[in-house]
């Protein structure tokens, strides 16, 4: 079955968005500059972000909540939860 991906979180540091970028997703920057200090963050392009998984068995997908953590599944789609979603 193929499944539509999301991630709950907003903001992403280096790491976290390289592995994201793995399943394809896509990421836009901020900058905010305070005085002599920067703070850049990531943050998830939804209006580019379409990236899927096909995912055949259950263990393929106890496979990938191993890998990725937490995942909410509902229909055909999966979503990452890396972050509170309540808002």
């Amino acid at each position: 079955m193929k499944f539509k991906l999301s991630a709950s979180g907003t903001f992403y540091n280096n790491k976290d968005k390289e592995k994201l970028e793995k399943l394809g997703f896509e990421f836009k920057t901020t900058k905010e500059v305070y005085g002599e200090f920067v703070c850049e963050e990531w943050y998830l392009d939804d209006d580019v972000n379409t990236s899927f998984i096909e995912i055949k068995t259950l263990k393929e997908l106890n496979e990938f909540a191993k890998e990725w953590g937490e995942i909410v599944v509902s229909n055909e789609n999966i979503e990452i939860y890396n972050d509170n979603r309540e808002g």
